[in-house]
């Protein structure tokens, strides 16, 4: 089956975490199935389990394979798209940092 299959994270007590972790899922994608943003403002840590893919990041393509990682911080231009001949199926974490305490 290709698709995504997301995990939302309870909120509560998030002002306990330096870092927030806010929503997550497992992607398994079709040949070709591409992703890309001018600007994010979460960073994303993408964990693949099968296939390969690619990454255009920095001005850099990487090819990234089962049994790598790859980040993406918040605010970063980024495109990441499959193989058309082995397409991937990844698990990924989006994550925020907290506001500032505003103090008053």
């Amino acid at each position: 089956m290709i698709g995504n299959r997301d995990i939302f994270l309870d909120r509560t007590n998030v002002n306990k975490f330096s870092i927030q972790l806010n929503h997550c899922g497992i992607q398994e994608c079709a040949p070709g199935y591409t992703n890309s943003f001018q600007s994010n403002p979460y960073h994303l840590i993408h964990f693949v389990l099968e296939g390969n893919g690619f990454l255009e990041l920095d001005h850099k393509l990487i090819n990234v394979h089962a049994g790598q990682a790859f980040y993406i911080p918040a605010g970063v231009p980024a495109k990441y798209y499959a193989s058309l001949s082995d397409p991937w199926k990844y698990g990924w974490i989006r994550q925020s940092l907290p506001h500032p305490a505003v103090s008053g």
